[in-house]
């Protein structure tokens, strides 16, 4: 059985959109986006806020210059797509090291214009 994770997010752009383009022509548009959830402490009575960071990715064939332009620090964005992971080795000291970094691949995705 094959199981896919679909992501939907709503947040604000931390910063503009940065295009990386391939040797073989394609792009991939990165951007992080913020997602906040607010609540008051049952115990203390204080309000409350947890901000956390999604880093996406839109992999395209050609990138399209005014859709880039949109993408700029504090633009609300909504975004579908699969949950990725980059898997890396590196050596510190004698010892390697495995990470890996998560990312959402954006499948779909609405921006919402600054006023």
């Amino acid at each position: 059985m094959s199981t896919t994770k679909v992501f939907i997010i709503g947040g604000h752009l931390g910063q503009d959109a940065e295009v990386t383009t391939f040797e073989n022509g394609s792009s991939v548009i990165s951007f992080s986006a913020a997602t906040n959830e607010s609540w008051t402490d049952k115990a203390t009575g204080e309000k409350r806020e947890e901000i956390e960071w999604h880093e996406c990715k839109r992999f395209v064939k050609e990138v399209n210059d005014k859709f880039v332009a949109l993408l700029t620090k504090g633009t609300k964005v909504t975004v579908i797509g699969k949950l990725k992971y980059n898997t890396w080795e590196r050596t510190i000291g004698n010892e390697k090291v495995t990470q890996t970094k998560a990312y959402i691949k954006v499948e779909e995705i609405d921006i919402t214009p600054k006023q």
